[in-house]
């Protein structure tokens, strides 16, 4: 949907004719890479995070503080595979979905050689142009490039030959600056994982480990496991939003995706529905997690103990059990 390979459009159906096509989809691999070392980060911050907590309340301290390190290791590298894969990822759209990556950038018009970077900016979406900037020279370049010289092209530049491909018809602006935020949001956050997990693994080592004594740190670490959820979701922002105004990139657009056997309050009531559906599973989610923090580290190795009829525990339980009725059996 957002690079489509691989496909041939037969009587007004896309109909794939490579399988292998689909599956060497640059966008793909570095996609799915992106998204699988950011589980791998999502959930050493977890680990990390609740350890943390334990460790600041006290509670089984001895247990909890190589879970602290094994957390912070595997979301360092979960970080460094998320931000490579992601850095590579945007490589790819800036050739596949140039009008995503300017937007990302808030690049109205073609910059200059080489091209500045706004850490902030507002625009006025409505004449497509921006009103502020706080820019950084050579940054941008260095960013697109990996060198510090390139311009990039503009969304204005951009428009132009979309109308030209695809017609005047429809407006190929995606949302800037929710674009614009959402992915330094993702790109700050991805700096921020890397730096607290490096030095979180440096202030835990053997010889000076410093950090468990301060409950400043512990609660920075522990408030810590909820930020990768903000990085993913300004992620999927930043792939959904940024491919506006298209369904399928290049061929489908949303326009043309809403059913005409589908009434708006089916709609609404269907968001509604999920909302509150995630609602509850959220809620539940805290509730769950609430409760496992406030347990014994090691309450699950027993916790499905009376469950299990081949256990240890039961079946120590049915001998016992058998030589009592023996006993009532020989006293008769």
């Amino acid at each position: 949907m957002q690079n489509p390979v691989g496909y041939e459009v037969i009587d007004g159906r896309a109909t794939l004719t490579s399988f292998s096509a689909l599956l060497t989809n640059p966008q793909t691999t570095l996609e799915f890479t992106h998204v699988i070392t950011g589980s791998f980060l999502t959930g050493g911050f977890a680990v990390a995070g609740i350890s943390a907590f334990q460790i600041l309340k006290k509670r089984e301290v001895d247990f909890f503080k190589p879970a602290l390190r094994l957390g912070l290791l595997v979301a360092l590298i979960g970080a460094m595979g998320n931000f490579v894969a992601g850095d590579q990822q945007m490589l790819e759209v800036k050739n596949t979905q140039p009008m995503k990556f300017s937007a990302t950038e808030g690049v109205y018009e073609t910059t200059e050689d080489p091209a500045a970077w706004d850490m902030i900016a507002f625009f006025n979406e409505a004449d497509h142009k921006s009103v502020f900037g706080v820019r950084i020279p050579y940054v941008l370049s260095i960013l697109t490039y990996h060198r510090p010289s390139g311009s990039v092209e503009g969304m204005n530049q951009i428009n132009k030959e979309l109308e030209a491909k695809y017609g005047d018809h429809l407006n190929y602006y995606p949302p800037v600056t929710v674009l614009f935020y959402t992915f330094r949001i993702m790109a700050g956050l991805s700096m921020y994982f890397m730096l607290i997990s490096a030095l979180g693994l440096f202030w835990t080592r053997r010889k000076k480990p410093w950090m468990y004594e301060k409950p400043g740190m512990m609660r920075l670490y522990g408030w810590s496991m909820f930020l990768p959820f903000l990085a993913i979701t300004s992620g999927w922002l930043v792939t959904e939003l940024g491919r506006y105004p298209w369904t399928v990139y290049g061929l489908f657009t949303i326009k043309d995706s809403v059913s005409p056997n589908v009434s708006v309050g089916s709609l609404l009531f269907s968001n509604i529905v999920y909302f509150l559906l995630f609602c509850v599973l959220g809620t539940i989610m805290i509730i769950l997690t609430r409760r496992i923090m406030r347990d014994s580290a090691h309450k699950a190795e027993t916790a499905y103990v009376d469950l299990d009829p081949f256990s240890s525990h039961n079946l120590g339980k049915d001998k016992h059990s058998k030589s009592e009725e023996k006993e009532e059996e020989a006293l008769k």
